[in-house]
């Protein structure tokens, strides 16, 4: 099993494929400890979103409620809830869409929602574990 610290470099090191979206702008603790893990920007065709997230190292149901629970503490006016783990299967995605909050793994598996004038729902299946 990874440590949030392996999943952070993983992350920083633009290995995570999200194509059509780029990562971009990744910041490690962007508002000291006690916030979030992480904040970073995805982009795609002229539009950009900022997001900060919270890192799960494992996707037991407890860990996915966890990590929803603090991802949503963390959202403000200017940036989107995102939870972060090594793998995500098809139901925990389905949870997250159901909350509306975004979620990525690291095999590239994602839910991403941006609400307002645009909304953009990337979701990839059937998932792939790569750790």
């Amino acid at each position: 099993m990874l440590t949030e610290r392996e999943v952070l470099e993983i992350i920083r090191k633009g290995d995570v494929d999200l194509s059509p979206l780029s990562i971009r702008d990744v910041e490690v603790e962007p508002q000291g400890r006690g916030g979030p893990d992480l904040a970073l920007g995805l982009a795609w065709a002229g539009w950009s979103s900022r997001f900060l997230g919270e890192i799960s190292v494992t996707s037991s149901p407890r860990a996915v409620e966890a990590a929803l629970a603090a991802a949503r503490r963390f959202a403000t006016s200017g940036a989107f809830p995102l939870v972060i783990a090594s793998y995500l299967d098809t139901r925990a995605l389905q949870r997250f869409l159901d909350e509306e909050v975004s979620a990525m793994d690291l095999g590239g598996n994602a839910v991403i929602l941006v609400p307002g004038p645009v909304s953009y729902t990337h979701l990839t299946l059937p998932t792939k574990r790569i750790v």
